[in-house]
C-alpha cells in the first residue's frame, strides 16, 4: 500500500515539474516577442474590428492591419470595456500599430499613449484616447 503512495507522488511531481517547465517557456517566448517587435518594428495603420472571445471567459478587441496586401489579424486585452462601450467610435477611428518586420503576424496596437511609452516607439501626436480608469 505505501508503495502505491510513493508512485502517485513521484507521479504527481513529474507532471508538476512538467507543467512548470511548460509555463517558464511559455513566458520566456512572449518575451522574445516583444523583443524582437522593440527591435524590428515597423509602424502602420491598423482597424479596429470588434470584441472577439480571446480565451475562456476573456474578451479582447480584435484588430486587423495589411501588410504587403496580406491582411493580419490580432488582440489587444486592455480597456475592452471602455471599447465595446464605444466600439462604433473605434471602427470608424485608424489606430496606429506596430508589427515585426521579421514575423508580421506580431504586433502590438497602439491606442494609447502610454502603449507607445510601453513599446519604445515615439509619440508624434499620432491619433490616441483617454480612457478613464
Amino acid at each position: 500500500m505505501r508503495k502505491g503512495k510513493k508512485n502517485s507522488l513521484g507521479f504527481s511531481l513529474i507532471i508538476a515539474l512538467i507543467l512548470v517547465l511548460i509555463f517558464s517557456y511559455s513566458m520566456l517566448s512572449e518575451k522574445d516577442k516583444v523583443t524582437d517587435l522593440k527591435q524590428n518594428w515597423i509602424l502602420s495603420r491598423a482597424e479596429i474590428d470588434g470584441i472577439v472571445e480571446c480565451g475562456k471567459g476573456v474578451v479582447c478587441t480584435q484588430y486587423s492591419y495589411k501588410v504587403n496586401n496580406r491582411k493580419y489579424i490580432d488582440v489587444y486585452s486592455p480597456y475592452v470595456r471602455q471599447i465595446g462601450a464605444r466600439i462604433n467610435d473605434f471602427r470608424q477611428g485608424e489606430w496606429s500599430v506596430i508589427y515585426d518586420s521579421t514575423n508580421y503576424e506580431n504586433s502590438a496596437l497602439l491606442l494609447t499613449k502610454e502603449d507607445f511609452i510601453k513599446m519604445g516607439i515615439p509619440y508624434n501626436n499620432q491619433n490616441v484616447v483617454v480612457f478613464d480608469n
